[in-house]
């Protein structure tokens, strides 16, 4: 599982248990779905509303990629082009300037809504994040940020750069430089002071002050709390973080030592009890859990079982569903919904299943939640491949 996404595409951190969502979703109900590799859009209802074949939008790019550095956007098939999720009612749409040589050189634009190319990229290096907090990241040899309308607010000085969150994002200006916040002029408003830092959520950030200290800071930079004991720290939700400590564990053997996770409060105080070897963060009043020996679950905030910990693997709540697996007879994975009761709302029947998000959830998908095949609604009716 992946713990905190500090900077979704430049750094993600691989440890053992914690985990957050997958490759910075918008936090925002969608409203497009991406389908047929990252080519195009969908509706709710299933109907293809962008598509990287459409005539203009392929005139245009021919025309932005002709524009930079001399390169001739050839008349091949437009597959080159793919889009990214959308956030804050924009996306990322990627493209190589020369799809058929050996470096492609891949560019980045940003599309509205209605699939117009609102953001060209800058020159033919041009990257760009995600929106958040109506600024998204973009480089040139460093990172820095536009506005909605493209403008640079910040320049690209930062050797990396996080997103957005409760109005600060997580900078560090060297490879060997400490991590620092700004705030959105892209004054340094905590200094760089932190081995690792995560962003803010419900006024607080988790920090490692040095190696092994774990901790969080309030938004002036002050550590609220910190604690030796704890490997490691995740972001608040819903008015708990997860931390992992060191626990004695006799049932293996006396005096046996393992790290497991519980819940802290907002005064750093243990709430749930350390007792999970892989957790994620709490969602619409439910976490998803892992005890050893038996499987994934959910508890409450207090700590109690609501949903017993049986099954194979399992995604966070989301729209009073939750994607959950269990193992066939073979051994072999498959994936439904259970409500917050724990009752099947969609019994198991997908190789795969992400969480739903708009109404729908993307089944069938890749190892990673991508390259999708369907999408059901609630009911379990697929509502895209039309039949």
């Amino acid at each position: 599982m992946i713990r905190i996404n500090l900077i979704c595409i430049l750094t993600i951190v691989v440890i053992s248990g914690m985990t957050q969502p997958a490759a910075c979703q918008p936090s925002e109900p969608q409203r497009l779905f991406l389908i047929d590799d990252n080519r195009a859009f969908i509706d709710t209802r299933g109907q293809v509303v962008i598509s990287a074949s459409q005539a203009w939008l392929v005139e245009e790019v021919q025309r932005v990629s002709n524009n930079l550095g001399g390169f001739r956007f050839r008349n091949e098939p437009p597959t080159s082009i793919r889009f990214e999720e959308f956030s804050e009612g924009l996306a990322v749409i990627g493209w190589a300037l020369c799809p058929m040589c050996r470096n492609p050189f891949w560019v980045n634009g940003i599309v509205d809504e209605t699939g117009r190319l609102v953001i060209p990229p800058i020159d033919s290096s041009t990257r760009y994040g995600d929106f958040h907090e109506g600024l998204a990241r973009y480089s040139a040899h460093g990172w820095g940020f536009i506005d909605r309308t493209g403008r640079i607010v910040i320049p690209a000085k930062f050797y990396e750069a996080g997103d957005f969150s409760e109005g600060f994002a997580v900078v560090r200006s060297s490879e060997k430089n400490r991590f620092g916040y700004i705030n959105q002029k892209g004054e340094l408003a905590i200094p760089y002071s932190f081995e690792w830092a995560g962003d803010f959520h419900d006024g607080l950030a988790a920090v490692a002050i040095t190696k092994g200290t774990y901790g969080f800071i309030d938004k002036t930079g002050r550590v609220v709390f910190q604690k030796r004991d704890w490997f490691e720290a995740g972001d608040f939700s819903e008015g708990l973080a997860a931390v992992q400590v060191e626990v004695v564990d006799n049932s293996v053997y006396r005096g046996y030592r393992d790290r497991k996770y519980g819940f802290i409060d907002h005064t750093g105080r243990l709430v749930v009890s350390p007792q999970f070897y892989r957790v994620r963060k709490f969602s619409e009043g439910l976490a998803l859990v892992m005890q050893g020996g038996s499987g994934y679950g959910f508890i409450d905030s207090n700590g109690t079982v609501v949903v017993k910990p049986e099954y194979a693997d399992g995604k966070s709540l989301s729209e009073g569903l939750a994607a959950v697996a269990v193992k066939t007879a073979d051994e072999k994975l498959i994936w439904g919904y259970l409500d917050k009761q724990g009752q099947w709302a969609i019994r198991p029947q997908f190789q795969n299943a992400n969480s739903f998000s708009g109404g729908l959830a993307a089944i069938n998908c890749d190892q990673y939640g991508a390259r999708c095949r369907a999408y059901i609604d609630r009911t379990g009716s697929v509502r895209w491949p039309k039949s």
